[in-house]
């Protein structure tokens, strides 16, 4: 607490102290706080101008030279047997695990559709305070929690899109499903799911401080590292799915040499 109070002390003074023998602070007199004198000068307005017009034009440049050399990349990248005239994918036989997989990516969809919705109420509680247009949800999900789920979404949902592809195109390759397979795919999923809803649970109960010590929040509550908020427990759940991941990658090729 003390090294906290020491570092809100020492960013609110860089923000209003003049420099030595300058009449700006250390921040350029930024944030704007009128009611301290702290506006910025014309000097950071200027280069704040300067450096969005460099910014539009350098990205104008690229796609104006990335249209100049479309052409010729595309001439490049065309394989010498020319474009294939069917789709390859097209005429392949999905298997039980890949049919298995389908769930995997509505669970994707369902995981990005609820980190917009969190990253909203997070945004909004930026406006509102504690509220979401007069509704009291931050006595049910405060701001910790959202912005927790929030990030922690962004893991899971590429985490489980990665695996899917994986498991699905694994038998594609090899031409040939091993045995049980889509036991070992169905048995991954619902390892994601205990380990999605129970972190997300761990996280809420340790930050409105359920768990009576601090070791039980380590484990299974809120470790309170960015984008690695899930207790540790979880988190070795998590490394043991993709050991588990790797096992069923594996096993499709190795059958597919047999």
């Amino acid at each position: 607490m003390h090294a906290l109070a020491s570092f809100v002390y020492w960013t609110s003074w860089s923000a209003v102290t003049n420099r030595p023998g300058d009449s700006i602070s250390y921040t350029s007199n930024w944030p704007y706080d009128p009611l301290v004198d702290n506006t910025p000068p014309a000097s950071l307005l200027i280069w704040s101008l300067l450096s969005i017009i460099l910014l539009i034009g350098a990205i104008a440049a690229l796609v104006w030279f990335y249209a100049q050399q479309y052409d010729t990349w595309r001439q490049d990248l065309e394989p010498l047997g020319g474009v294939a005239k069917e789709n390859l994918l097209g005429g392949a036989v999905q298997t039980k695990s890949m049919r298995a997989t389908a769930k995997y990516f509505w669970t994707v969809v369902a995981l990005f559709g609820l980190q917009i919705i969190l990253g909203t109420i997070t945004a909004h509680y930026a406006v509102e305070g504690q509220d979401f247009y007069g509704f009291p949800l931050s006595e049910y999900l405060p701001y910790s929690v959202t912005r927790t789920w929030h990030t922690q979404l962004a893991v899971f949902w590429i985490a489980t899109a990665w695996l899917a592809t994986g498991l699905y195109v694994a038998p594609l390759i090899s031409g040939h499903e091993p045995k049980y397979q889509h036991y070992g795919v169905n048995f991954l999923y619902a390892c994601l799911l205990i380990i999605v809803v129970g972190s997300f649970a761990g996280e809420w109960l340790g930050i409105n401080q359920f768990f009576s010590n601090l070791t039980m929040n380590f484990w299974f509550g809120h470790q309170g590292y960015e984008y690695v908020d899930l207790g540790r427990f979880w988190q070795i759940f998590l490394f043991v799915g993709l050991l588990v991941w790797l096992l069923l990658m594996f096993r499709g090729p190795m059958a597919g040499d047999h």
